[in-house]
């Protein structure tokens, strides 16, 4: 190989890689706008969010836990509060976080269907230990969809069904032994 060869050679690697280059600088450009409007998109419901969805869940367990009429209704005009909250948040983070939906309409009735089992706590303790698991879940999806800017993955979405599935079993098994 002669020195103009390799020079040819030399500067057509540079000349592929120079636009190697530019069409990735192109698409990570495109990729970062798409990142930054979906988190735009949920920046603001945010800490509604996280704030309801623990809160619930919270207000569940101290509704178990209460001994009086007084504290009992005191809790449930709380967990009322939430639900009302909850529900008004759920359309508005439906799209921006497809696939939780599920799991954030299971969790707004937790209070209720704990309220049921005032009397049996260990179906209650059962579905407040899946409930927690559910909380968990979208935390960490909805974390990961602000972080990474995208909507939840397809495993996210996933283990959010799945335990919102066995919230509700749970919820309809234990109703059915209880009768």
């Amino acid at each position: 190989m002669t020195i103009a060869t390799a020079t040819l050679f030399a500067a057509g690697i540079a000349a592929f890689s120079a636009a190697v280059n530019l069409i990735w600088r192109m698409t990570s450009a495109k990729d970062a706008e798409a990142r930054g409007a979906h988190r735009q998109i949920i920046q603001p419901h945010l800490e509604n969010l996280g704030e309801c969805v623990h809160a619930i869940v919270a207000t569940s367990a101290i509704l178990m836990k209460t001994k009086s009429d007084a504290s009992l209704s005191s809790w449930k005009g709380k967990a009322h509060k939430v639900q009302a909250t909850l529900n008004l948040l759920r359309p508005k983070i439906r799209y921006p976080l497809w696939g939780l939906d599920e799991g954030v309409r299971v969790l707004i009735r937790l209070p209720n269907w704990t309220a049921n089992f005032k009397k049996f706590p260990d179906k209650a303790k059962d579905l407040l230990y899946i409930a927690d698991r559910l909380r968990w879940a979208i935390d960490v999806s909805v974390r990961h969809s602000y972080s990474y800017g995208r909507p939840p993955v397809y495993y996210e979405r996933w283990i959010v069904n799945h335990y919102a599935t066995k919230m509700r079993n749970t919820f309809i098994e234990a109703s059915k032994r209880r009768k």
